[in-house]
This record gives C-alpha cells, structure tokens and sequence, in this order.
C-alpha cells in the first residue's frame, strides 16, 4: 500500500524479439533477421489493473522506488495467466476462495477433539491464511500456536498454513 493505492509484484517471462545488440567495440549492430528472446522481468501491477515494466509503463512511472532483493520461488509468484487476468480486469470472488480454502483444510486438517467443531476451525485457519495475504495493512497480527500430543497434527497445520499463505515458508 503506497498512498492509499495497492501493487503487487511478480517476476513473469516475457518474450521480445531483440533487434539490436551491441560489438566487443561498444557498436550497435542490427540483427536481421531479429532474435526471439525470453527473460524474466519484475512487473508491478496496481490495483486498478495497470501494469509497469511493460511496453507501456515503465517502473519510473510509478513514482517511487522499487527495491526487491530476491525473487520468490516459482510456485510462489503469480502465474502469467492470472496477472494478465488482473490487469484484463478480472478479479476472483473472495467467498468462492474462502470456501476453497475451508475445503482445503478440512481434506486435510481433522480437528477433532479441537475448541471448536470442524467447520468452525477450518473458517478461523481460513482466516488466518487469508489475512497473511494483507500482512501489510495491518500493524499488529496474531499467530498460531497449535499444540497438542505428538501425533495429534500440528505440524500437519502449520505444513498446509505455510503453502497457502503469502510467502509461507516451513522448516
């Protein structure tokens, strides 16, 4: 959240057709026919759907610096179709996710013998895998701690919050 407006950034393979290169010499050559390349590149999308570090907005466009050290892990960045979607204006509907999610853990996750019923802890992991994704908007945020007699699923719990929540990482 940059001044009350949201961006996302993914790192997505790009193909471009090189035209020109440059000579040990520092000479510009024009390559005839033109070379079909592919790169990954950052891209910064905003949540209105446009689009930096594309043909039409570069990243200076967005008026302040991008600094990103690292580049998650594949399966972690956003896939090239659903960014296009997004900027094409596309969005998901948040309750067909939380009800995926609560599907997810229940198939996974018995909490039997829990606080509460089985479908009432699959909303509240729900919950908390989907506040991760806003991690950013909050200044305070709670965690998981699960606890129980060896065998009873923790690390099960915390295996699945990690995969489906923002940049879950499990050790």
């Amino acid at each position: 959240m940059i001044e009350e407006k949201a961006y996302a950034a993914s790192w997505l393979y790009v193909k471009f057709l090189q035209t020109e290169t440059v000579d040990d010499d520092g000479r510009t050559i024009k390559l005839n026919p033109p070379i079909e390349k592919q790169e990954q590149r950052l891209m910064i999308i905003r949540g209105d759907g446009t689009v930096f570090n594309n043909d039409k907005l570069s990243l200076n466009d967005l008026g302040f610096e991008v600094k990103l050290y690292e580049i998650p892990q594949a399966e972690e960045l956003w896939s090239s179709k659903g960014f296009q979607n997004y900027a094409n204006g596309q969005r998901v509907n948040a309750e067909s996710i939380f009800k995926k999610l609560c599907d997810v853990i229940n198939t996974f996750i018995d909490f039997d013998r829990s606080t509460a019923s089985q479908e009432v802890m699959c909303e509240f992991i729900a919950c908390y895998i989907l506040a991760t994704w806003f991690l950013d908007a909050f200044n305070v945020i709670g965690f998981l701690w699960p606890n129980g007699e060896r065998g009873s699923g923790k690390t099960q719990l915390l295996t699945l919050v990690s995969q489906l929540g923002y940049l879950g990482n499990f050790c």
